[in-house]
């Protein structure tokens, strides 16, 4: 079928190929179906190198058109994630845009059009108290998850996400 250029004891995700088709850049996952990850580049003879190591979260890569960069978003810390472009011979990283939300690299054209997303996830709590009819919203913050209820239903933990996650009673 072909020769093997990388064998990964993890999942890899957002394979692209660089503009002169000697390079194939790729996020390597350690855990299934997890964000959390490395950017790796390998050439056509199976040589490859690991440009970033263990992100919070690394997605969505794309090559610059001169092929000297690959530019890739993620958090290193948790939180939201912002674009980055890291240099293929040295491994320079350099960031080129926070933005308020999650941004989503979706290409980079011949011409150095960027093609980008902005998500603004939010996640929400809300239920029932007692035999109260109305549906009461127990959200704080924007990352609002809950992780136990008393035995009694009158007390709850949750935890609020990103860089600092904390967990809190209410």
């Amino acid at each position: 079928m072909g020769k093997p250029l990388y064998e990964a004891g993890a999942w890899l995700s957002n394979c692209r190929i660089s503009p002169r088709g000697d390079q194939i850049a790729f996020a390597e996952h350690p855990g299934f179906n997890d964000t959390f990850g490395s950017l790796v580049v390998t050439d056509t003879a199976g040589h490859h190198k690991t440009l970033e190591k263990d992100w919070f979260e690394l997605l969505d890569l794309a090559w610059s058109p001169k092929g000297d960069e690959i530019w890739f978003t993620g958090s290193s810390q948790g939180g939201q994630r912002s674009l980055y472009a890291v240099k293929v011979q040295d491994g320079r990283t350099r960031p080129v845009l926070e933005a308020p939300g999650n941004v989503v690299l979706k290409d980079i054209f011949r011409d150095g059009k960027v093609l980008l997303v902005r998500e603004n996830l939010r996640r929400e709590l809300s239920g029932f108290v007692g035999k109260e009819a109305k549906l009461r919203d127990f959200s704080w913050f924007d990352w609002t998850n809950a992780t136990d209820l008393s035995p009694d239903g009158k007390t709850f933990v949750f935890y609020e996400g990103g860089i600092h996650l904390r967990r809190w009673v209410r």
